[in-house]
């Protein structure tokens, strides 16, 4: 079975903050943190080429590593607020 994609991902959980008017940004940052060490790698956001592609910008202090705040920093307009494109349909 292939994993989801975190653009899938992101897009779920933003779908799901906006039904609950509640950010998300702390369970996108969950879900990436694959080892729990509460940091991302840059293999860790791997699974997203838009994400890996921030990941220099995100990585403020230049540690490799992001943690929660520059996670935060860098992508939760992108959770709390979906594109256009990421929005669910309206049926």
């Amino acid at each position: 079975m292939k994993t989801p994609t975190l653009s899938v991902t992101l897009f779920f959980l933003a779908v799901n903050a906006r039904a609950q008017q509640t950010p998300s940004v702390e369970d996108a940052f969950t879900i990436l943190d694959a080892n729990r060490d509460g940091e991302v790698s840059i293999q860790e956001t791997q699974v997203d080429d838009a994400i890996a592609a921030r990941f220099a910008e995100a990585d403020a202090d230049n540690s490799g590593f992001l943690d929660s705040d520059e996670f935060a920093a860098t992508f939760a307009a992108q959770i709390e607020s979906p594109t256009e494109s990421q929005k669910s349909p309206v049926h």
